[in-house]
C-alpha cells in the first residue's frame, strides 16, 4: 500500500527514468536503446545511451532520479526506488552517489567530455511495479518510463529505440499503451523514434485475474478419509440452487484421479465478482455406489464475498461410503467358482499370490477365515486394485507392509523393503497408514533390507562422499527425483551451484552439497566423474532407490537405532549432519 505525502490515498508509482544531466548542457544524447523485460511484479530496464559534446570540453554531473521513497517532498505519491542500480562509461564502471536534487533523491556521477567526444553509457536497474487489486476479480499493474527528461539534453535525440518484452503477460491483458505509434508482434513491444524532442513517457497498463480470490477447492473424501476419483463436485447456494461462473455457466467440476496424495481433488474456478453482500454456500459431491446408487456428501457452508472474493482456505467434503458393501475391511475374499482370492483393505483389492502365502499369513486377524460372496453381491473389477500380496518380483512394488507387533513401515521396491523413516515421508508421497498391512514373520522375512527411504530436516546441511573413482575431479549434482537411464541429461542443480570437486586416491572426501535451510521433496545426488554433463553408467554415480533422499519438516530420529548406518568402503555415500546429542553422519548408498 502506499500514500501521498498528504492525506489521499494512491498506490506507489513505478517508472523508469532517463538519463539527464543536472544542469544545462551543449552535450547531446545521440542515440537511446532501452531494454524493457516487463514481469506481473518488476521491470528490469537496462539502458545504453550515446553521448556527444559539440561544444567546449566540459565536466558535469549526470544522474538518474531514484524515486521519492517514503520520505518524499510535496503532495507527490510514492515512487518505488530504482533497485540494483548500475552505471558504466565506456564499458567501466562508475563511482555512483546519491545525490538531493530540487527535492528529489538523484543518483550521480561526474563525466567529463573534450570537445566532439563520443562516450557510451549503459544503466541498469530493477523497480517492482505499481499495483492496485484489492477489490473484484482483476488487479491493475502500470509501469512509466520516462522519456520525456531526455529534453534536457542539447538537441533532439537522433534515434531512440525502445523495447518492451512481455513474460507471463499477453497483449490482450493491456488496457492502456502510449504513446501510439508502437508495433507489437509474439508478446513484444517496440517503439523506434528519429529526431525526438520527448514530450510524453512510455506508459503500459495491463490487468491479471485474481483467481486464487475467485477459487474454491479442496479434497473430495469417504469415511475412512480416502480420497474420492471421478466424483461431481457443484458448488450450491446454502438454500439449494447451483450457483453460476462468471461466464453464465454452473460451477461443476470433478475430482482428480490421479496419484498420491492427489486424488480427490477438485476445484471450482472463475467464481463471479457480481453481488455486494456476502453469501453462505456449500460444495456438494457426488458419487455412485457398485450397485449405482448416488452417494452425496455436503460441506459445511462457507461465506464468500464477491466483492472481495474468498478466503482461499480448503473446502473439503467426505462422502460415506461405509454401505457401499457389505464387505469386512481387512478379511479375504472370492468369488464364488472363481479361483482367485484377494485381500481387502481400505476398499481396495490385493490380489493373494498362492495359498502358500496364506499358510504364512495365518495368525495375522483376517487371514484365518474366507468370505466367498456370488458374483452378484461382489465384483473385483468395481474396486481399485493393488499390488500383487505378494512376490518378491516386481508385480508387488508398492506395497506397504509392517510386521505384527512392530511399528516400522515398509515400502516393497525391486524385492527388498525400504523402511520409510520418517511419518512426513508418507504424506509427501501420498501414502496412507489405511494401506499398510499387517504381516507375519515369515512374509517380511522374505524381503532383504533395501535403502530406508532417507529423510532429511529442512534445517540440516546435505553432503556426499564416494569412492572408486579413477578421474582426478567431478562435478556433483544436487537434482529432482527421477528414473536414471545411461546418457541422460543431468538437470540443473536445484542449489544453483554444481560442486566440483578434487577427487584423491579415487575417493571424494564428504562435501557440502546443500547447505541449509533445505526445500521439502525427494532428490537425487547424482556425481558427474567425467564432467560432460551426462549420466554415464560405467563412469558417474547416482544415488540407489526412488528417491535418493527426502527432504521433510520431521523432527529428528530420536535414537541412534533410526540413523543408517555409513556406507561401505567402494561406493558412494550420501551424508547429513544431525544435531541430536552430537554430530552423527547419515549413509547413503549409490549404484
Amino acid at each position: 500500500m502506499s500514500t501521498h505525502a498528504v492525506g489521499d490515498i494512491a498506490p506507489p508509482n513505478a517508472q523508469g527514468e532517463t538519463m539527464q544531466p543536472i544542469n544545462v548542457t551543449n552535450v547531446q544524447m545521440v542515440n537511446e536503446t532501452v531494454h524493457i523485460d516487463l514481469c506481473v511484479e518488476n521491470a528490469t530496464v537496462k539502458c545504453n545511451f550515446t553521448l556527444m559534446n559539440h561544444g567546449t570540453n566540459e565536466s558535469m554531473l549526470v544522474g538518474f532520479p531514484v524515486g521519492l521513497g517514503w520520505d518524499g517532498h510535496g503532495e507527490d505519491p510514492y515512487t518505488y526506488p530504482l533497485e540494483d542500480f548500475k552505471a558504466y562509461v565506456n564499458s567501466q564502471p562508475v563511482e555512483t552517489r546519491e545525490m538531493d536534487v530540487n527535492g528529489s533523491l538523484w543518483m550521480v556521477w561526474d563525466m567529463s567530455f573534450d570537445e566532439m567526444e563520443l562516450k557510451d553509457v549503459d544503466v541498469s536497474y530493477w523497480v517492482p511495479l505499481s499495483y492496485y487489486g484489492n477489490y473484484g476479480r482483476m488487479a491493475s499493474h502500470w509501469f512509466t518510463y520516462v522519456l520525456r527528461t531526455g529534453a534536457a539534453w542539447g538537441g533532439v535525440i537522433e534515434e531512440a529505440n525502445i523495447t518492451i518484452v512481455l513474460h507471463d503477460i499477453e497483449l490482450n491483458q493491456i488496457t492502456e499503451l502510449t504513446p501510439d505509434g508502437y508495433v507489437s508482434e509474439n508478446n513484444i513491444i517496440t517503439w523506434n523514434f528519429t529526431s525526438l524532442e520527448p514530450t510524453e513517457n512510455i506508459y503500459i497498463k495491463f490487468e491479471t485475474l485474481r483467481e486464487e480470490r475467485y477459487t474454491i477447492h479442496g479434497f473430495v473424501s469417504d469415511e475412512k478419509h480416502a480420497g474420492i476419483p471421478d466424483a461431481t463436485v457443484e458448488l450450491h447456494y446454502l438454500h439449494g440452487d447451483i450457483i453460476d461462473d462468471v461466464h453464465g455457466e454452473p460451477l461443476v467440476t470433478r475430482t482428480f484421479n490421479g496419484t498420491g496424495g492427489t486424488v480427490g481433488w477438485y476445484t471450482l474456478t472463475n467464481l463471479s465478482d457480481d453481488g455486494d453482500d456476502w453469501v453462505d454456500v456449500v460444495v456438494v459431491a457426488r458419487v455412485l455406489d457398485t450397485a449405482g446408487n448416488e452417494k452425496m456428501g455436503i460441506s459445511d457452508p462457507v461465506a464468500f464475498w464477491p466483492f472481495l472474493g474468498g478466503s482461499g482456505s480448503a473446502v473439503n467434503v467426505t462422502i460415506d461410503r461405509s454401505s457401499q458393501t457389505g464387505l469386512q475391511d481387512k478379511s479375504l475374499i472370492n468369488v464364488e467358482g472363481q479361483p482367485e482370492v484377494y485381500w481387502f483393505q481400505n476398499n481396495r483389492l490385493y490380489w493373494v499370490t498362492d495359498w502358500d502365502v496364506i499358510n504364512d499369513m495365518s495368525g495375522v486377524p483376517g487371514w484365518d477365515s474366507m468370505n466367498t460372496l456370488p458374483a452378484s453381491k461382489f465384483d473385483p473389477a468395481t474396486y481399485p486394485q493393488r499390488p500383487r500380496f505378494i512376490t518378491t518380483d516386481a508385480e508387488s512394488d508398492g506395497l506397504l507392509i509392517r510386521h505384527a507387533g512392530d511399528y516400522k513401515v515398509y515400502r516393497i521396491e525391486s524385492g527388498k523393503k525400504r523402511q520409510i523413516t520418517y511419518l512426513d515421508v508418507m504424506d509427501l508421497k501420498g501414502y496412507s497408514f489405511d494401506d499398510v498391512i499387517k504381516v507375519s514373520s515369515e512374509i517380511s522375512d522374505m524381503f532383504p533390507l533395501g535403502d530406508p527411504i532417507d529423510t532429511y530436516r529442512v534445517d540440516e546441511d546435505i553432503y556426499a562422499a564416494c569412492a572408486g573413482f579413477s578421474t582426478a575431479n567431478a562435478d556433483i549434482y544436487v537434482v529432482l527425483d527421477q528414473d536414471w537411464c545411461d546418457g541422460d541429461l543431468i538437470p540443473a542443480d536445484i542449489t544453483e551451484t554444481v560442486e566440483t570437486v578434487s577427487i584423491i586416491d579415487g575417493e571424494i572426501s564428504p562435501v557440502l552439497v546443500w547447505n541449509a535451510p533445505l526445500t521439502p521433496g525427494e532428490y537425487d545426488v547424482v556425481i558427474d566423474a567425467n564432467q560432460n554433463g551426462d549420466y554415464n553408467v560405467a563412469t558417474d554415480r547416482v544415488d540407489r532407490g526412488s528417491p535418493g533422499f527426502v527432504v521433510t519438516t520431521s523432527p529428528p530420529p530420536t535414537s541412534l537405532t533410526d540413523v543408517p548406518a555409513l556406507a561401505p568402503h567402494g561406493i558412494i555415500a550420501l551424508i547429513g549432519l544431525l544435531c541430536v546429542v552430537g554430530t552423527f553422519m547419515i549413509g547413503r548408498r549409490f549404484n
